[in-house]
């Protein structure tokens, strides 16, 4: 599909890549990929993007709206970990996990947002491994976030 509206959505896709902290090193020839591999997902307010201990179908950057990233304990008690807003993304922890998602993700308000599916994302590391210190900042950035919470 090269249509005139494909190139459109691939363009938009690559400038919300750019914007994002998980993508600023590498170099537009990786982002171009990635905007390939892109797929939007809507969500209304309380849509579920994944449940905690599922299987994660890839990484999530959140276009428009706000998503919840939270666990419930056994006494049922929700625990929120973080909101996330546009620009930032969410899942990179799952990406390596055979376990699935630690948390729950839904939309706390009516959101976009943008889904790289799993296996392309890793396929494309032989190509591009500015893609692992990437992710490791993400990763810190997510535990960081945690242990502020906890503080």
């Amino acid at each position: 599909m090269n249509s005139p509206l494909c190139h459109l959505r691939q363009a938009a896709i690559f400038n919300e890549l750019l914007h994002c902290a998980l993508f600023e090193e590498l170099p537009a020839s990786a982002l171009h990929e990635i905007a390939s591999l892109t797929s939007v997902r809507r969500l209304e307010t309380g849509g579920v993007l994944f449940h905690e201990y599922t299987q994660s179908s890839g990484l999530f950057i959140v276009q428009h709206g706000a998503i919840k990233l939270h666990r419930v304990t056994a006494s049922r008690r929700e625990i929120l970990i973080h909101v996330f807003r546009p620009h930032e993304s969410l899942g990179e922890e799952s990406l390596f996990s055979e376990a699935g998602c630690p948390a729950s993700a839904c939309a706390i308000e009516p959101s976009q947002v943008l889904v790289i599916p799993k296996a392309a994302f890793m396929a494309l590391w032989a190509s591009y491994p500015e893609l692992s210190l990437s992710l490791l900042r993400g990763l810190g950035r997510q535990f960081n976030l945690v242990m502020a919470r906890i503080d």
